[in-house]
């Protein structure tokens, strides 16, 4: 994980070589979700704006984690992402990767 300095790199980097003429674009996938997500192109947009479909038909908030909400051959989507989204640890956005935060680790490894 990153932590806060090394998180202000990577803002400053993009920034510099983004504003440089000539250079192809940096961006990072929240940069899409900050249409339908407010994050400032900053944050977790899983359970809030997106979520993962996985082969098996398993659906999760974000391809980075194996918590699955339900299963598209068992549950509608609908249900699944009401289930995400009124879930205690995804009803509310986060100003990080979720997964940088040891309690949210704790919490979906013990489910």
């Amino acid at each position: 994980m990153l932590n806060s300095e090394e998180i202000d790199k990577v803002k400053k980097f993009r920034k510099k070589y983004n504003e440089m003429p000539g250079y192809p674009r940096i961006i990072h996938q929240t940069m899409f979700s900050s249409i339908a997500y407010p994050c400032a192109a900053e944050g977790c947009p899983a359970g809030v704006a997106q979520m993962h479909l996985r082969a098996n038909g398993d659906v999760s908030p974000c391809d980075f984690t194996q918590l699955s909400f339900g299963n598209i051959r068992e549950r509608t989507l609908k249900e699944i992402w009401e289930a995400i989204t009124k879930s205690e640890i995804y009803s509310k956005p986060s100003n990080q990767c979720r997964l940088a935060d040891k309690e949210y680790r704790d919490k979906i490894y013990n489910m």
